[in-house]
């Protein structure tokens, strides 16, 4: 039996929200300021976006810090974004910050997994005020997916919807 896999979006905005969707049991994009747990919206109006709270869910972490890949791909496929992200237990965490896989030349912070029951939830954003995301628009249908690295079967995705 696969183990579920949710990744939530919860877009924070300074203007009137994109229509609303219906919740879902996998996969799901919010917008709401305020809760993950509302109901589930897949359109975005982008010039009133101001970030993306990701919240993706998975059944374990591993001891010590747990890597995970974030990915945010446009309409046609490419990867916009690709980031490598740090959690751990804060309950556990020796360090705050970590050298990065990618080579940066400073250091990155070490995010906290919250547990909920029998999942993680491992939460990040995604800057979209300000961003070449709204300087430079592209309207259509974006997805969102995430892995905990060197585990194939934790991949999660999300698609949502860029509107005018």
């Amino acid at each position: 039996m696969r183990p579920l896999l949710t990744l939530t979006l919860l877009a924070a905005c300074s203007g009137p929200q994109g229509p609303a969707g219906a919740a879902t049991t996998g996969p799901s994009v919010q917008l709401n300021e305020r809760s993950l747990d509302d109901p589930a919206q897949t359109a975005f109006t982008l010039r009133t976006l101001d970030h993306l709270l990701v919240r993706y869910r998975v059944p374990a972490i591993q001891p010590g810090i747990t890597w995970v890949t974030l990915e945010l791909l446009m309409p046609d496929g490419t990867v916009h974004q690709r980031r490598h992200l740090a959690f751990a237990d804060p309950a556990v965490r020796a360090r705050s910050r970590v050298e990065s896989p990618d080579g940066v030349p400073h250091p990155i912070d070490v995010q906290d997994a919250r547990r909920a029951g029998d999942q993680w939830l491992l939460d990040t954003s995604i800057l979209v005020g300000g961003s070449n995301l709204q300087r430079h628009p592209l309207f259509g249908r974006w997805t969102v997916r995430a892995l905990v690295d060197g585990h194939p079967q934790t991949q999660a995705a999300t698609s949502f919807d860029f509107v005018r």
